[in-house]
């Protein structure tokens, strides 16, 4: 017996690729270098940026 719970979900929808990329291209260089110095941390990045 299969509970409600235990049925398998349909697949998501496809994710659109891309998008994300065009904003953040500006800010390759920059994310670049963060990563190269070890920082991690998204939301210390992202501050960075919005400063």
């Amino acid at each position: 017996m299969v509970h409600d719970n235990q049925k398998t979900s349909p697949e998501p929808p496809a994710r659109k690729t891309g998008h994300k990329r065009v904003k953040l291209k500006s800010f390759m260089d920059y994310i670049d270098i963060c990563l190269a110095e070890n920082v991690r941390n998204d939301e210390v990045i992202f501050a960075e940026i919005k400063a």
